[in-house]
């Protein structure tokens, strides 16, 4: 599973009134995927929307008790090139007011993504 992938999207939280306060920053996420979770250089389609679930959890669709929920868009995957993956971008990334950074691993048995400190990625 040496396939890395960079996922970015923009997130917010929907309140009951349909107002979005959308988030400062863009997501970043590193995930370390199958090839057979690939469509090109990128996450297949379905695989892609588990992104979403990993993040905010697999029910996220559903809303929060207070009626809220989560929203995202522009959801983009890329594969690293060989040379990005040789410089290690995750190593050095660290949140700014531009982005936060996640680092997951898949887990296709489960078809998910779980959660891994980035010394484990």
């Amino acid at each position: 599973m040496d396939t890395v992938v960079l996922v970015t999207l923009n997130d917010g939280l929907m309140f009951p009134s349909g107002f979005i306060s959308n988030a400062t920053y863009a997501c970043a996420i590193y995930c370390r995927v199958p090839a057979e979770w690939l469509a090109g250089d990128s996450l297949r389609k379905d695989i892609a929307g588990l992104i979403p679930e990993y993040l905010y959890g697999r029910y996220f669709r559903n809303g929060n008790d207070d009626g809220s929920r989560y929203v995202y868009a522009n959801l983009q995957s890329r594969c690293l090139s060989d040379v990005e993956k040789v410089a290690e971008p995750w190593k050095t990334a660290v949140n700014t007011k531009e982005f936060h950074y996640w680092f997951c691993h898949a887990f296709p048995a489960a078809n998910e993504f779980k959660a891994v400190e980035r010394e484990a990625f």
